[in-house]
């Protein structure tokens, strides 16, 4: 009953709320090397701080999903049709999400 108590405000509250407090909640569960954890926050606070002295500029997911996608096919067709030692290069997906501003 207790369950049912908590879950029903949650559920009510906006969608951001929920993702946040879901993943609080996941976190818990958690057990995390307290080492690995500290160089995510490291990380986290450096990648932030990059965006806020404009260093970089974040760009939008849609943007990077179709960059992916559009990589994904050509390098399909490449290695279908005209080149078949062609790989996925994965180590680039993950970080395209970001750009590097020219300097002025």
């Amino acid at each position: 009953m207790w369950t049912e108590e908590v879950l029903a405000p949650v559920l009510r509250l906006p969608r951001p709320e929920r993702a946040r407090l879901a993943e609080e909640v996941l976190s818990s569960l958690e057990d995390p090397d307290e080492q690995v954890a500290r160089a995510w926050a490291q990380e986290l606070e450096r990648r932030s701080r990059e965006i806020d002295e404009g260093h970089v500029q974040p760009i939008d997911w849609d943007t990077v999903r179709l960059e992916i996608l559009k990589e994904l096919k050509q390098t399909a067709l490449l290695a279908r049709y005209g080149c078949p030692q062609v790989k996925v290069r994965a180590s680039r997906v993950p970080f395209r999400h970001m750009k590097s501003r020219p300097s002025d």
